[in-house]
């Protein structure tokens, strides 16, 4: 019985493009490997001791407790989640819950909130006890005092009815300057802005001369804080923050959140984060901060 040549043809087609689509497949699988691969190496290198912080949340406004979770802790959580994706170690246990207890000022610290509600954070960015001045030894801040001044207010809304409104406090360079101010449509929130600002910890003399560092994570509002995951996951602004790497190991990144999603939960973060400016920062610059402690006890600077 004779072969068909026809089917031996079409056989050999089959197999080239089997073959062929199975050589696509690996290299396709080989480049997706390779990107998770320098993705994990390159928050590694960025961020391998914010799996070794004491971590700390700003005040809880009154208005919350007993209605919604705390922007604050909620952000917590999902820094942990995070860090328990990354950095496994044996730190999942320890980084499963959010219970924060009182820090250890000589080693690596991360705190959540805003200069408002967070006093670690208004005495790591420069600002006096009241926050009402600030030294520059950061590229940007919030001017807190004058943003009461504005008039403009953004609401936070809870099953419809209005529970918070604050501000809209906005990003100012170090001549005053309005830089990064969030979107409002009559009082409802469009847009956001979150800080990530990595500095050496000068918390106490111990902490800066052994190389703590301490990451804040400072929204202008609540949404934008709620973005952290997506913006530590960002393979563009993952590759940004690593390529300042050569000036400094410590920086103040300025994101926006582009898109706000308005539910009956709240304010959430939507849309993809950008990157809006990235300043590598000045060791030497933060030597002019007093330990805490010694801060707490002044007023203005």
């Amino acid at each position: 019985m004779e072969t068909d040549p026809n089917l031996i043809i079409k056989g050999v087609a089959t197999f080239i493009a089997t073959s062929q689509l199975f050589i696509k497949s690996a290299y396709w699988l080989e480049k997706i490997r390779r990107k998770i691969k320098v993705k994990k190496e390159t928050i590694e290198i960025l961020f391998d001791f914010v799996a070794d912080t004491d971590v700390t949340c700003g005040t809880i406004h009154p208005l919350y407790k007993g209605l919604i979770p705390p922007p604050d802790k909620e952000t917590t959580a999902l820094l942990r989640e995070w860090i328990c994706q990354y950095f496994k170690r044996g730190r999942e246990e320890k980084y499963s819950s959010i219970q924060l207890g009182p820090p250890n000022w000589n080693k690596h610290l991360c705190s959540i909130g805003g200069p408002v509600n967070h006093p670690h954070i208004r005495y790591q960015m420069g600002y006096d006890l009241r926050g009402e001045n600030w030294i520059s030894i950061l590229p940007y801040f919030f001017p807190l005092r004058e943003a009461k001044t504005t008039g403009i207010t953004v609401q936070q809304k809870w099953d419809g009815n209005v529970i918070i409104e604050e501000p809209n406090w906005y990003i100012a360079d170090r001549n005053n300057i309005p830089r990064f101010v969030p979107r409002v449509d009559q009082r409802i929130l469009q847009t956001d802005f979150v800080m990530i600002i990595v500095t050496p910890n000068t918390f106490t003399q111990r902490a800066f001369h052994s190389n703590q560092k301490h990451m804040m994570i400072v929204g202008a509002h609540s949404a934008a804080q709620l973005a952290i995951k997506d913006v530590l996951n960002n393979n563009k602004i993952l590759g940004e923050l690593n390529s300042i790497r050569g000036k400094s190991e410590y920086f103040q990144a300025i994101i926006e959140i582009p898109k706000i999603k308005h539910t009956t939960k709240g304010e959430l973060p939507d849309g993809k984060p950008i990157l809006r400016d990235l300043v590598p920062l000045d060791l030497n610059k933060f030597q002019k901060l007093k330990e805490y402690e010694d801060w707490k006890k002044q007023v203005s600077i």
